[in-house]
């Protein structure tokens, strides 16, 4: 698992934020996973690799 330590100024902007949009293709398929929000302190785009945990323990232990 790869974490990625984000700005405070990142971190600020996504606190006050109400709406996040997450992509995860272009139109012809092609991979484009991104987290796109904005809001009163700037907005931002974080791109990246996923994993969608559902079932296994990441999943419960960060549900739980």
């Amino acid at each position: 698992m790869i974490t990625v330590a984000l700005s405070s100024e990142v971190k600020e902007s996504l606190e006050g934020t109400k709406i996040v949009f997450f992509a995860t293709a272009s139109k012809s398929g092609i991979p484009n996973v991104a987290v796109t929000w904005w809001g009163d302190k700037g907005g931002f785009q974080v791109k990246g690799t996923v994993t969608i945990h559902t079932d296994d323990k990441v999943f419960s232990d960060d549900v739980d």
